[in-house]
């Protein structure tokens, strides 16, 4: 239950900020294909976290001795300024890269999901009410919930190569 409360109040705090948003075209949507708008906004928002990922610098430290960055290129950046480095180095970097794209771009499929999730469980506990079978709903929606907790948690699975290739560039 504490999940479902969860997602429901999550849900409704996301249907507050969409309401802002303009109202999407569902003429050519079916009730089945339309995941709603909570998860319509977020995987817009996902597809635009991806883009940035595939094309804009990555900022793997900023401590006060500098910004330094790495681009789609595998180019090192300091305060801005390209690093001349070999062949090499650009694979460990670009490989650096790619782990933290590769595990960004995991964590958004599961927010994805989760809103998807989210948007699904205020229809079914509104329909719960009305079928006196809540119970039933709850236990589907766990049943989710635990796909999407175990896909967040495989996350951490992928956090070794990470930082190896992490060690590798700071070697």
């Amino acid at each position: 239950m504490k999940t479902v409360r969860t997602l429901l109040c999550v849900a409704l705090v996301a249907s507050l900020a969409a309401c802002q948003q303009k109202a999407p075209d569902t003429a050519t949507a079916t009730p089945q294909e339309d995941p709603g708008l909570i998860a319509r906004n977020v995987e817009a928002a996902m597809d635009k976290g991806r883009e940035k990922l595939a094309t804009e610098n990555i900022t793997i430290s900023n401590d006060g001795q500098g910004k330094a960055e790495i681009t789609p290129q595998g180019d090192l950046l300091i305060e801005g300024r390209k690093v001349e480095i070999d062949e090499g180095q650009r694979r460990l970097l670009l490989d650096y890269r790619n782990e933290v794209s590769a595990i960004a771009s995991a964590g958004m499929d599961v927010g994805t999901e989760g809103a998807k999730l989210a948007t699904k469980a205020v229809t079914e506990a509104i329909g719960g009410i009305f079928s006196g079978k809540p119970e039933e709903i709850e236990a589907r929606i766990e049943a989710q919930a635990q796909g999407i907790k175990d896909k967040a948690r495989a996350l951490c699975d992928r956090l070794p190569r990470l930082y190896a290739a992490q060690q590798k560039v700071a070697a």
